[in-house]
């Protein structure tokens, strides 16, 4: 018997060019969909002032509000007088003014972000981002505060009975407590809160996994936790490194994070 050598059939050359032509298109339509969705090319220019505005007038507004701007300045006879009256202005020294800091740092960022980029799937994006760094750095900062509320009412409870009794120690395990609570609590709650608020499909949400970059983050959380801790000595480390005046940089940080994320 002879074998007939292999030839395509006019099907399968049909199915062929109409899945060749069908390729072709779709390439175009990505390449025309990338034309319509530009960014402006200076969004992470415009990102990065807007995280340092939003981190540092909130605070500034604050401190003015509380000591006046006659009493910063008060002692301002020299050039190094008056810089240190400035760097007063943004003292992140109170949970307020971290929260508000930190509020005014992630969302300007993110709004000026969503605003800049044009694409449907980065806007969503940098929302979902604006909500995991403000949850994650919110979070710890708020068991912290609530925990030295409670500490402090204890400590003062035993020095009306007389006791004498250090609380050094349970500020201390306070403060770690408070950073990896904090990250476990900030990333089940944001990524709850994608699947129902954010996410369309159900059935497959996408989650955000705790990665090692990830405690890059929390770098903002230590260093107010430092800040807000009454523990003697995190308390002299903060105080000797400025931390409350470096805070505000941190939070742009993450402003500027969450305004320039896209999609992966």
């Amino acid at each position: 018997m002879e074998i007939m050598p292999y030839q395509k059939s006019d099907v399968f050359q049909n199915f062929y060019d109409k899945r060749c032509i069908l390729e072709q298109k779709t390439q175009n339509y990505e390449k025309i969909e990338k034309q319509n969705y530009k960014k402006d090319e200076n969004i992470k220019y415009k990102t990065a002032i807007s995280g340092l505005l939003g981190a540092a007038l909130p605070v500034c507004a604050l401190n003015i509000k509380e000591n006046g701007i006659k009493e910063i300045f008060k002692n301002s006879s020299t050039i190094t007088d008056k810089l240190k009256s400035v760097c007063k202005l943004f003292e992140t020294n109170k949970y307020h003014k971290l929260i508000a800091s930190m509020a005014g740092a992630i969302g300007f960022a993110t709004y000026v972000g969503y605003g800049l980029d044009n694409d449907p799937k980065n806007k969503k994006t940098k929302i979902e981002e604006g909500a995991f760094e403000f949850l994650n750095a919110a979070i710890p900062t708020t068991l912290l505060a609530f925990g030295e509320k409670f500490i402090e009412k204890k400590e003062n409870e035993s020095l009306l009975k007389g006791n004498k009794q250090s609380y050094a120690l349970a500020r201390g395990l306070l403060t770690a407590a408070s950073v990896a609570g904090g990250m476990f609590v900030a990333n089940k709650t944001s990524n709850k809160l994608n699947e129902k608020v954010f996410e369309k499909d159900e059935e497959n949400p996408s989650k955000r996994h705790f990665k090692i970059s990830d405690c890059l983050v929390h770098i903002d959380d230590i260093t107010g936790l430092f800040i807000l801790t009454k523990n003697p000595a995190l308390k002299a480390i903060a105080d000797k490194c400025q931390m409350d005046k470096i805070l505000p940089l941190l939070y742009a940080k993450c402003g500027y994070e969450a305004g320039t994320k896209e999609k992966e």
